[in-house]
């Protein structure tokens, strides 16, 4: 470790704000192309000529280039560090996009398909590592609520120019020069050595129980059988990707199901998906202003409430310019705190030690609830109707609520542990290995 003399304390602070601006700016250009996929399909898919089921392939596509991008991150953030990561990442998005743009064939969007999952699963796994261990969980939601305001920029971007005429090709190679020039201010890697250390939790639970300290696995995949091991870590496994499937649906299939379910013009169901970007923006920045008075476990479980009201609510036969506008916004402000709680809590639930590999793990099922759940809902949609989301919506709900109380249950940190230490009460010098 390296102390910091007292001259340097204000210019540390200095970078440190500036390093903040850098996780938030990092945050929005993972965030840009991530609605973006299922918002084109009805204007991409005609033009291709291709129908529902094809894009689960390109779907399933970037959830292989994710998924293996998030069980590497750990290694990659080790070997190249964590700044160089995000401005690969951030320039494979760039490069994805614009593939997107220029692909004339289903063949080529799968091509770049591997880009783009690789880009989203090594920004995730690698960003949620290094701010839940730093970070309050107040922090956490507001950088997440970042990300959802860089998917509700490029949703918009997206009806926007679908809307001028200019087609779903000139959105994505709008959102892709946005990307590179979001990789410029990403060079500054020198401003991450000067990151807070690790919150230092109160009686560190490796000391309690040695099962948590992954120190000692560090090479191959034995890291990761020793993740798979920690206690109730595969329910754990199971709530994220039932939650993650929940709002991944909804973004990827809100407008198909509003075109082919309720007769919405395409133009008109581009807007009304957007809805619930707006409600997981609003419900993130309120998580985070709730998270110092309201425990993890308790915001997790007032967001399933949320969830099941607003599904509920899907299901009545009642029609109306309120239900369609109220219903995307409540699924968004359901499952807005759910993600940063579990990424804040991680420390708590699993030792600092552990925090790495464990969302990296975390990360790969947040990876799989993106991408291949709600593929699978394409084939669903195709042996029955559209009919089905908010039904394929209730499951994995209540599988979440189910996986979730079993994972707590064993826990119980909420009360055993205080609250993650906050960025104000972290005070100590020095820098950590990035």
């Amino acid at each position: 470790m390296i102390t910091s003399s007292q001259p340097s304390r204000p210019r540390d602070a200095r970078m440190h704000r500036r390093l903040v601006a850098l996780i938030a700016f990092s945050f929005v250009a993972l965030g840009l192309p991530m609605a973006l996929l299922g918002a084109s399909w009805p204007a991409m898919g005609a033009g291709l000529h291709d129908g529902l089921a094809w894009v689960g392939g390109i779907a399933m596509t970037i959830c292989a280039g994710s998924l293996a991008a998030s069980l590497c991150s750990p290694w990659l953030r080790h070997r190249f560090g964590i700044g160089r990561v995000v401005v690969c990442g951030v320039l494979l998005s760039a490069l994805a996009c614009v593939g997107f743009a220029c692909a004339r064939s289903f063949v080529w969007l799968v091509l770049f398909a591997v880009p783009y999952g690789w880009a989203a699963g090594m920004l995730t796994a690698c960003l949620n590592a290094y701010i839940a261990p730093r970070y309050a969980a107040r922090f956490v939601s507001w950088f997440h609520a970042l990300k959802s305001a860089g998917a509700m920029v490029g949703h918009t971007v997206l009806g926007v120019v679908i809307a001028m005429g200019a087609g779903w090709r000139a959105a994505y190679g709008d959102v892709g020069l946005v990307l590179a020039v979001c990789a410029l201010p990403c060079c500054a890697v020198g401003l991450w050595r000067y990151g807070r250390p690790v919150a230092q939790l109160p009686a560190q639970l490796a000391e309690h129980n040695p099962q948590l300290d992954l120190r000692a696995d560090v090479h191959g995949w034995s890291r990761w059988v020793a993740a798979c091991r920690l206690p109730k870590v595969v329910f754990l496994c199971i709530m994220v990707v039932a939650y993650t499937t929940v709002q991944q649906t909804t973004m990827l299939w809100a407008s198909s199901y509003m075109v082919h379910a309720e007769g919405m013009s395409v133009t008109g169901s581009g807007w009304y998906a957007s809805l619930f970007f707006v409600g997981l923006t609003i419900g993130l920045l309120v998580a985070g202003l709730v998270a110092p008075r309201v425990a993890g476990p308790l915001r997790i479980r007032i967001g399933e409430c949320l969830l099941i009201a607003a599904i509920i609510w899907m299901l009545l036969p009642i029609h109306g310019q309120a239900k369609s506008v109220l219903v995307p916004m409540l699924l968004g402000v359901g499952v807005a705190p759910i993600n940063p709680a579990v990424i804040s809590m991680t420390p708590h639930w699993y030792g600092a030690h552990s925090t790495r590999t464990v969302i990296g793990l975390e990360t790969a099922m947040v990876t799989l609830g993106t991408f291949a759940t709600p593929a699978l809902f394409g084939v669903v949609a195709n042996v029955t109707s559209m009919h089905a989301l908010p039904w394929y919506l209730l499951i994995f709900t209540l599988l979440a609520i189910a996986a979730g109380e079993a994972m707590m249950a064993r826990h119980r940190l909420d009360q055993d542990l205080p609250q993650q230490t906050s960025p104000e009460q972290n005070t100590a010098s020095g820098s950590v290995r990035q």
